[in-house]
């Protein structure tokens, strides 16, 4: 990572049963939404709760980048930063949105988001930028 550059995290959720090839779809998607297309997240980020969701740990894998799992009390901790309020998304993960809020905080204090929730079929990705460099 060039060191001018903040480090860029892709958060995401997913229904159960998603494919590596949806996750990486919805991360692709997301980075664009982001106004970064045709690049890669620095990081991958995800609940606890989607520890056993095989495609998030390959997709990971195959662009070669650390898949980090948030728990509870961090996903609550950013809660008033996120920008969608999805009662479907509380009910499954405990967060407004798991995606943004698995970003924010993952790339940590000060966490910006540069792209909300973006839905991808099954996946949803929101990608966060860390804070703490111009």
């Amino acid at each position: 990572m060039d060191m001018e550059q903040a480090m860029i995290v892709a958060g995401l959720g997913c229904r159960r049963g998603v494919s590596a090839n949806d996750v990486l779809a919805a991360v692709e998607a997301g980075m664009t939404r982001a106004g970064l297309s045709g690049t890669m997240p620095d990081m991958l980020a995800t609940g606890t709760m989607k520890r056993d969701e095989r495609a998030i740990g390959e997709a990971g894998a195959r662009i070669e980048r650390t898949v980090v799992l948030v728990d509870g009390p961090a996903l609550a901790a950013v809660e008033p930063a996120l920008v969608t309020r999805s009662a479907a998304s509380r009910k499954a993960s405990g967060s407004s949105s798991l995606a943004e809020a698995a970003a924010l905080a993952a790339a940590g204090p000060g966490a910006k988001l540069l792209a909300p929730r973006t839905i991808f079929g099954a996946v949803t990705c929101a990608v966060a930028q860390a804070g703490g460099r111009p």
